[in-house]
């Protein structure tokens, strides 16, 4: 079986086409950018990912908040100023919001109260866990300090994941044709994909912490914007995955100069060493 067809029916479960296939992977690395908003980051960096298995990552992503929400932190917030902003929508739902608010408010008071009892229960007789009150400054318990490494773990494991995924595709589907060329068509490609994939690249980076682009990002003006490289000059970061080496280019010429690193890598690539390189999009800020 063809490798490319083999690449559809593992990740999509169909065979499908090269074109059909871009678009697959286009579509779920929007999702995954998309939903990653949702997610109140936590300051907490892990080296070891663990990997997704059969859980989809919008699975994840609620589990995520709801784990978040227990504690009072973030995504409950967020959930009561929406049912706020219900409210002033109209006369005829402010009942109906109001009684939404006291449920949830009463839901995550339950879910705080069960998980307190949980803690007390895990940890009884040690001393050493203390009670931890909504915006209170202190250092997170065991308990948090566990759970937020375990969630931080998976939340990497799907970011690798994705990316892997990326290289996977480019590799099979945007090799050189009979004439040792890659149409335009398929350069095309690997330029969208690496400028909407920096936001993916970008969070890997904050999560593991000890990379080679997270030090740069101590220079970064934010989440990379993947619309930006099309529109004015950026700084970008070539960064290899896999041995973490990278260096800083500029560019007013996205498309083009992707295509250039992707040939170059092709150029010096050898059986068993295919291209790896992502390049992170305006991960530094220019003016223009």
């Amino acid at each position: 079986m063809p490798a490319l067809e083999l690449f559809g029916l593992s990740h999509f479960g169909a065979k499908l086409r090269s074109a059909e296939l871009y678009e697959a992977v286009r579509a779920r690395v929007r999702a995954m950018c998309g939903e990653m908003h949702a997610l109140v980051p936590l300051r907490v960096c892990v080296t070891k990912p663990m990997h997704p298995g059969g859980v989809a990552f919008g699975q994840f992503v609620a589990w995520y908040r709801s784990v978040v929400s227990l504690r009072g932190e973030g995504c409950a917030g967020e959930r009561l100023e929406k049912e706020e902003e219900s409210l002033e929508k109209g006369k005829g739902s402010l009942e109906k919001g109001k009684e939404r608010v006291e449920k949830e408010t009463e839901r995550l008071a339950k879910g705080q109260e069960s998980l307190e009892k949980g803690r007390e229960s895990a940890w009884k007789g040690d001393g050493s866990l203390g009670t931890r009150k909504r915006g209170s400054a202190t250092m997170p318990t065991n308990v948090d300090a566990t759970v937020d490494e375990f969630m931080q773990r998976r939340y990497l494991g799907y970011l690798e994941h994705m990316l892997h995924e990326i290289q996977e595709f480019i590799e099979l589907a945007c090799g050189v044709d009979a004439r040792g060329r890659v149409s335009g068509v398929k350069k095309g490609w690997i330029a969208t994909l690496m400028a909407e994939s920096a936001p993916i690249a970008y969070q890997y980076a904050v999560i593991r912490g000890n990379t080679s682009l997270k030090r740069m990002l101590n220079y970064s003006a934010g989440v990379p914007d993947p619309e930006a490289v099309y529109r004015k000059n950026v700084v970008y970061a070539r960064w290899n995955l896999s041995n973490d080496v990278s260096y800083v280019g500029e560019t007013g010429a996205w498309a083009q100069r992707v295509a250039q690193h992707y040939m170059s890598t092709r150029k010096h690539e050898t059986v068993r060493s295919m291209p790896n390189t992502l390049n992170t999009a305006r991960f530094l800020r220019r003016g223009g």
